[in-house]
Formats: C-alpha cells, sequence, structure tokens
C-alpha cells in the first residue's frame, strides 16, 4: 500500500523534475493526482510491479532448449533468496559460464533492469510469466531464477509453485533460516523439518522435469559465528547437501553445487 504520508513527498519529486520508480502494488501510474502532476512536470513513473500485456498461460517452451535453469526456492518468505540467486549468477559467470540472473520481484527487476514482479500478475499467469522470462533468455547457458515465498505459506503459495512449474527448473538451490520456527506472519503455522520441506519441493517438480537440491543457502543473521557455523554443520549432516550462507560465507560453495549439477 501507498502510506499516506508518502503522497506528498512524491508529488514534491514530480515537482522538482524527478522520474519515479514504485514497486507497489498501488500503482502510481494510474493516480489521477500523480499521472496529473507527471503529465505536467513532463516525468516518468514507472510502476515496476505491472507486468507486461503480453503475459499469457505457459505453453511447454523451455524442455526442449540447451539452457540450464537454475531455480531458489525457500522454507519461508524474506530469506535472502534473491541475494542468493545474484550471488550465485555472479559466481557462475566469473567461472565463465554465461549466466544471468532472473528478475521475478520489484527489488530484483530494479537491480537487473528487466523481469516481472509475478506477484502482480493474474493467477493463471504466473506459469507463464516464468516462463516467459526463461524463454526471452533462452540463448543463455544458464539462468538462476529468482524465488518468492515458499510452497506452503498460507499467503504466497501460488505464486512460488507457479513460479516452479512455469520455469521448469534443472536444479535447485533451497534458502533456509535456522533460527525460524514459524512461517512469517502467520505464528500459528510450524516451518516443516528441513528434509521434508525439501522433499515437498522436488516432489513438484517431479511431474514436469524432476530437480533436486543441489544445496541450502543459509540465512544466519543474528546468530554469532559459532553458532552458525553449529547449524550448517547439523543441517549438512541431517540433508547430505552443502550449506552456506551467501554473506557470512561467501557463495563459493554453493556455486561448486550447481556446478557438479549442471554438469551431470
Amino acid at each position: 500500500e501507498l502510506p499516506g504520508a508518502w503522497r506528498k513527498i512524491i508529488l514534491q519529486a514530480i515537482s522538482a523534475g524527478l522520474d519515479i520508480v514504485s514497486g507497489l502494488h498501488h500503482v502510481l501510474g494510474h493516480d489521477k493526482q500523480f499521472a496529473a502532476a507527471a503529465k505536467r512536470e513532463k516525468v516518468r513513473i514507472h510502476d515496476v510491479r505491472v507486468p507486461p500485456a503480453d503475459v499469457g498461460v505457459a505453453e511447454d517452451k523451455l524442455r526442449k532448449l540447451k539452457q540450464r535453469r537454475v531455480a531458489v526456492v525457500g522454507s519461508d518468505c524474506n530469506l535472502g533468496k534473491m541475494v542468493t540467486a545474484l550471488e550465485l549468477d555472479k559466481g557462475l559467470r566469473e567461472r565463465g559460464w554465461d549466466s544471468e540472473f532472473i528478475a521475478t520481484g520489484q527489488t530484483g527487476i530494479m537491480i537487473a533492469g528487466s523481469g516481472i514482479a509475478v506477484d502482480h500478475v493474474l493467477s493463471d499467469y504466473v506459469n507463464g510469466a516464468a516462463e516467459q522470462l526463461c524463454w526471452e533468455s533462452r540463448k543463455r547457458e544458464v539462468v538462476v531464477i529468482e524465488g518468492q515465498g515458499s510452497v506452503y505459506h498460507p499467503a504466497y503459495s501460488g505464486v512460488t509453485v507457479g513460479l516452479l512449474h512455469g520455469c521448469m527448473p534443472h536444479t535447485l538451490i533451497f534458502s533456509h533460516a535456522p533460527s525460524r520456527t514459524k512461517i512469517s506472519h502467520y505464528n500459528q503455522f510450524a516451518i516443516p523439518p528441513l528434509r521434508q520441506a525439501i522433499q515437498l519441493v522436488e516432489d513438484l517438480t517431479r511431474p514436469l522435469l524432476p530437480a533436486k537440491v543441489a544445496a541450502i543457502a543459509l540465512n544466519t543473521v543474528g546468530m554469532s559465528d559459532a553458532e552458525a557455523q553449529r547449524s550448517r554443520k547439523a543441517i549438512e549432516d541431517e540433508t547430505g547437501l552443502t550449506a552456506a550462507d551467501p554473506i557470512r560465507d561467501g557463495a563459493e560453495k554453493i556455486v561448486d553445487a550447481v556446478e557438479l549439477a549442471l554438469e551431470q
């Protein structure tokens, strides 16, 4: 939503000749007051969340491509899936892969300069939006798709599963915060055990294009180095997968795991 106190500030910015870039669900360009002010001052309002007009349903265009797709999923929302995707893409490019970060949310679009905010897309077209983004980058050797929400989140699961089915990934990175026990905004729902959550995501890919989790990207914010190290080791022992915090540890181990998965 647009906070009421922001309206005056945005109008002042327009009067000063500044273009406006907004990631809100509230579409500023459709707001009569903002639209009139922007026209008068000859400035541009760019509503990042508004999807392109040509998004439709998925058409199964990706399976036969040589392109390899890596999707970032997770155990909850607001885990750092975007940061993980950006660091993974950067790491792959540094190792010589022709990789591209695919933005699926408003902040990712502001960073990448392109993408579709899938949480503003009609529900029937979420899969198609994910497919379209990958198809537009079909000449890339690898694409890394920014994740949203979680497949069991009470509010955001539709977007998450739509992304997963639409982009048809070949391998997955699973984001997880070891210190969290409850789903964000819904304290009545516990986050499932990690192995169960990973299995659920893998099961959802199986009917279309089976994909396995290659590594776990941890979010250890608020933990000491010792606590983070203990959690990382416990998770690796529990799952048998590589685990690392892209911020605290760097993304090298995650890139290693993805490279191995892509080569296989």
